[in-house]
């Protein structure tokens, strides 16, 4: 009968086990380099798209140069303070252009039709260049106030009323101030014939 009856051999498993890391080494290696060619190949893209805008930025710039050089044997200023200086008096030319357009006859026409008999109007400023008018004045009372509103509303040449502030005094009356979006166009044009009449 042997001494040792329950000795095993342990060196296949070790060497099934080395095999096992050696492997495993192995694919993590691979994973290394496939990051390490992914990353490279991203940096060669990034290169290429900073290269292309550097390209891009001096062509810009050579055309600004020509503009301006060209600009001045016209006879032109293109520097930034002359810019600006254009940029106000476009802006002014715009303002002017909305003026003539906008006709005072139609405006207290139209302003005449919204106001209800319990509302005084003290004070009128007009943006022509917005088409935005500031409203104001007194109402009886805050139904009144609201009866304007709604004036405002439904007719044509009146929108977007935005009631900025409104106080009510000692004496009950109703301070208010709004602001309206007047459509001068519109109320200059002949208002079409109802359907109703158009049978007739």
């Amino acid at each position: 009968m042997s001494s040792r009856p329950f000795q095993i051999n342990l060196s296949s498993h070790r060497g099934m086990y080395g095999s096992a890391l050696r492997l495993g080494l192995m694919l993590v290696s691979l994973g290394f380099i496939g990051l390490l060619a992914w990353d490279f190949e991203r940096l060669q893209d990034i290169q290429a798209k900073r290269e292309s805008a550097e390209r891009a930025l001096i062509q810009a710039r050579d055309h600004d140069k020509q503009v301006q050089t060209e600009a001045r044997a016209a006879g032109m200023d293109l520097s930034d303070s002359a810019l600006e200086h254009m940029a106000r008096d476009v802006a002014f030319a715009n303002q002017l252009i909305a003026k003539r357009t906008f006709s005072w006859t139609h405006f207290l026409g139209d302003l005449e039709e919204v106001i209800p008999p319990r509302i005084a109007i003290n004070n009128v400023k007009l943006d022509a260049k917005e088409s935005s008018i500031a409203l104001n004045g007194l109402a009886v009372s805050l139904k009144d106030l609201a009866t304007l509103i709604m004036s405002l509303l439904d007719h044509r040449s009146f929108q977007d009323p935005v009631l900025k502030q409104h106080s009510v005094l000692d004496n009950t009356l109703v301070e208010f101030n709004l602001t309206v979006r007047y459509n001068h166009v519109a109320s200059s044009q002949p208002s079409q014939p109802s359907k109703s009449s158009a049978k007739k």
